[in-house]
């Protein structure tokens, strides 16, 4: 099935942020864990070394596997980090800001939602506040 987008869902890994590359560990527990074909979000964004990278998960055009009932209208997006401990880090924001804001663009000026805003979780994360990164996003 061909993903047809209606939003963006911003999630977290709900783990630290080691400032590897915490993404390879994410796929391999969506894949050897879960028993996924790849990892279930389209995006991630994390900190290696010392400067953010984002990272393609599952094709742009695959149906996702990160909000039961919403994968075929929806493209994951996911910040590494746990977000229900601890608040991002501002760099981390400004950096995800600008690439949900290009991404939204790309796709067809599309709204940003949490994970939370569509099914019963705290992802992503009781830190995470998402109007203030709405906000980001549209200033870009």
């Amino acid at each position: 099935m061909t993903l047809r987008p209606e939003r963006i869902v911003i999630h977290h890994s709900a783990s630290d942020d080691t400032h590897t590359y915490n993404w390879v560990q994410l796929r391999h527990y969506h894949v050897e864990v879960k028993g996924w074909r790849d990892i279930g979000y389209h995006w991630g964004v994390e900190k290696v070394d010392r400067a953010y990278r984002v990272h393609m998960g599952r094709l742009p055009t695959e149906t996702g596997a990160h909000v039961r009932g919403k994968n075929t209208t929806s493209i994951g997006v996911c910040l590494v980090g746990n977000f229900s401990r601890t608040r991002p880090p501002a760099e981390l924001l400004k950096y995800a800001a600008k690439f949900v804001s290009w991404l939204s663009l790309v796709e067809g000026d599309l709204p940003v939602v949490g994970h939370n805003e569509l099914a019963s979780t705290e992802c992503p994360g009781k830190y995470f506040d998402l109007d203030r990164f709405r906000e980001m996003v549209r200033a870009q």
